[in-house]
């Protein structure tokens, strides 16, 4: 196996542990924030349907910004400005704030 070769694999394991660790967050994310199991049903298929489509945008937009210019540099800074809003994101989800009718109920109730 080559150096080149060694370099590869190290990427992809470390690509695979991050997407993998991103994608449980998320899912965790959802359950946690949800006031009741309707709630978690709800925010999840929001997101996922949201997100899947996101995704699924990727592969398309990368493609055709290599299509245009010939070159993989673009297609990766595209990738690493993405970055950004998901972080964004990642810490409006992470934030302590519950989704769901029962919680709103209760914070109008104690008047606040």
């Amino acid at each position: 196996m080559s150096s080149a070769d060694s370099w590869a694999l190290l990427w992809a394991v470390l690509l695979g542990l991050g997407q993998g660790g991103q994608l449980s967050l998320a899912m965790t994310l959802m359950n946690l924030r949800a006031a009741t199991a309707r709630d978690a049903a709800s925010l999840s298929s929001m997101a996922q349907t949201v997100g899947y489509v996101l995704a699924a945008c990727g592969p398309l937009v990368c493609g055709a910004v290599h299509s245009a210019t010939q070159r993989w540099e673009p297609s990766v800074l595209f990738l690493l400005v993405m970055t950004a809003p998901m972080a964004v994101a990642g810490a409006v989800a992470g934030r302590r704030a519950f989704y769901g009718v029962d919680v709103r109920r209760e914070e109008s109730l104690r008047g606040s």
